[in-house]
């Protein structure tokens, strides 16, 4: 008995001794907490087609990033990693390396990232976000062609989409003969809490859920219920708002609450395409 005693008290202490070196290596981390190495290097081939998920976060996502990335991963045999974006303009990088290193250790490989993009960055480049809400997409298009589109890239196909939203464990393998076939947008059918109006416009509809039968079409599609192929969006060249902006400032902040109603038809009116008939994704 005391015997018995003895070794659970050891395991006790050496579980305490664990999680306190930890947490000490993660207090002795540079104040700079965002990742510098934007690279996962996972292997990918067209036989397995490597999805990258680029999930842009706002403040109080927190425990939904971990449901998102469960709700994606519940079939083991998809090959896929995260890129999360901190979009908001104080943006808590620390939480977020500390729910991606968590990630990681589920997952027991790395398969999740800080992107290194912040809003200050994004101002720098673009001023002009001192004047206007550009819903991250500034930060996603600086991230797009740092590392997504980037040659040293691993990613085939890329879903950008928000940190509180949720997916079929289905998607991935519904969507996987489509990239096999190489087709260069695949879009799916998807529950959101919007829906449209008269007015061409999105309305909230709190409480009641709309199911919207997806066309590569504005306001009849979502950011996050569309998977495009790498390689094509490299040939297109396209971005969200920030050719618009360099463009147009004005133009840009016109578009800028819409800009992936934008950019989806014009990317999907020079591509191969399909829609998947079937609800596999939740837009919060």
């Amino acid at each position: 008995m005391q015997r018995n005693l003895v070794l659970f008290s050891l395991v006790i202490i050496s579980i305490i001794t664990l999680y306190v070196g930890i947490r000490t290596n993660v207090q002795r981390q540079d104040e700079q907490v965002v990742q510098h190495d934007c690279f996962l290097h996972v292997p990918s081939s067209y036989s397995k087609p490597h999805v990258c998920f680029v999930v842009r976060t706002y403040q109080g996502h927190g425990s939904r990033i971990l449901a998102l990335v469960a709700s994606i991963l519940g079939n083991s045999s998809s090959s896929a990693s995260f890129h999360f974006l901190d979009t908001s303009v104080q943006g808590d990088f620390h939480t977020l390396k500390n729910i991606t290193d968590l990630i990681n250790a589920i997952y027991g490989r790395e398969i999740a990232l800080v992107g290194n993009i912040t809003f200050a960055h994004a101002l720098k480049n673009y001023p002009a976000l001192a004047e206007f809400i550009d819903s991250g997409y500034v930060i996603t298009d600086m991230y797009m062609r740092q590392t997504i589109l980037h040659n040293e890239s691993d990613c085939d196909y890329v879903v950008v989409t928000n940190g509180d939203n949720l997916y079929s464990s289905n998607f991935l393998p519904t969507l996987r003969p489509y990239m096999l076939n190489r087709t260069e947008i695949i879009g799916v059918e998807f529950i959101s809490h919007y829906t449209y109006n008269e007015e061409h416009s999105f309305t909230a509809r709190i409480g009641s859920d709309f199911h919207f039968f997806t066309e590569f079409a504005y306001i009849r599609v979502d950011l996050g219920a569309v998977a495009f192929q790498v390689e094509k969006w490299k040939q297109l060249n396209l971005t969200f708002l920030t050719a618009l902006l360099e463009k147009d400032k004005n133009m840009g902040i016109a578009y800028s609450l819409v800009a992936d109603g934008v950019l989806i038809p014009a990317f999907a009116d020079q591509s191969t395409r399909h829609i998947v008939p079937r609800v596999l994704f939740v837009h919060q």
